[in-house]
């Protein structure tokens, strides 16, 4: 993975740096957004410094170029997705 996108920020230090461990796998890199209602902002302040992580902040709001920017988002491609279900197993 070279994105993790936390939308529902995890309590914990240690759980935030599990999931972006998930970005430095075999040598890579990669980036970690976590999006932070304002009433979450305290708490998510704390747990980067627990984490030891100093984050790069932006206030964005739905909708704009920078929100999408920020979590390579894209405009749907209008290619359905088919999910087939899986066949059902005869009991016998």
């Amino acid at each position: 993975l070279d994105l993790v996108v936390n939308v529902d920020p995890p309590t914990d230090h240690k759980d935030y740096l599990h999931r972006g461990g998930r970005t430095a796998r075999a040598g890579e890199s990669g980036s970690v957004v976590t999006l932070v209602l304002p009433n979450q902002r305290r708490e998510m302040t704390r747990l980067m410094a627990d984490a030891g992580i100093t984050p790069q902040i932006a206030q964005v709001r739905s909708g704009e170029a920078e929100l999408s920017r920020i979590t390579g988002a894209q405009a749907p491609s209008g290619v359905p997705v088919v999910v087939t279900a899986p066949p059902k197993e005869r009991s016998g």
